[in-house]
């Protein structure tokens, strides 16, 4: 008899019986039977990767990345990090890796590697370690008091945010003002009596805010 078994038969049993037949005076033949437990060898196939609380999570929060395979014999877990040059720095062979107080250099891509002897599966998950803005600056040039007609620069920076998430604003009795900065910055051309004011720059995150503001003076 030949079975070709597959990974869906692992952990069943197989059962031989024998019936032996010792003289023709015997009415039943007696029986003998034996019971083995069957385990497939297989490759690891699917990976399964679980980061808790999220991918995404402020500075110094703790993360756990938890990661799982199927396959059969067990396989070994290895969790590694994408360097810039895409080689893997080995990090831990434990099953869940776990980072105390995760800070903002721990952003990357972090891989999860299932071996075992008869093949190996990887997969991969982004890491994200954001912080509350920090350094932010806002600044006229060439100063904060200009005249009529002069050409003003509104600049806006923060040394850990990009430009995208940095807000200008001018504010107003109706309500602020959003104005179309490029890379943080707003230029005036020809500076206006009603160009003058308080002008505002917010810089946020997920995780948090800040804010500064100036106030312009044009003098007719």
């Amino acid at each position: 008899m030949t079975f070709i078994p597959t990974t869906e038969d692992t952990g069943k049993d197989l059962v031989c019986r024998a019936k032996l037949h010792s003289g023709e005076l015997e009415s039943e033949p007696k029986q003998r039977q034996s019971t083995q437990t069957l385990y497939v060898n297989d490759a690891p196939r699917e990976i399964t990767i679980w980061v808790s609380p999220s991918p995404v999570v402020e500075e110094g929060s703790p993360v756990n990345l938890t990661c799982s395979s199927d396959g059969f014999p067990t396989l070994k877990i290895l969790w590694s990090r994408q360097l810039s040059n895409e080689e893997l720095q080995p990090l831990s062979e434990d099953t869940t890796l776990t980072l105390m107080s995760a800070k903002p250099e721990d952003s990357g891509i972090y891989v999860c590697e299932g071996i075992s002897q008869m093949g190996t599966s990887k997969k991969s998950v982004e890491l994200v370690i954001q912080d509350s803005p920090k350094d932010i600056q806002l600044t006229a040039f060439p100063s904060e008091s200009v005249k009529e007609g002069d050409t003003v620069i509104i600049s806006c920076t923060c040394g850990n945010v990009p430009e995208t998430w940095i807000i200008l604003k001018k504010k107003a009795k109706t309500g602020d003002m959003v104005l179309k900065s490029v890379d943080g910055a707003y230029t005036i051309l020809k500076a206006q009596l009603q160009d003058a004011g308080v002008y505002e720059c917010e810089s946020k995150t997920e995780v948090g805010s800040q804010l500064r503001s100036l106030t312009l003076d044009v003098k007719g």
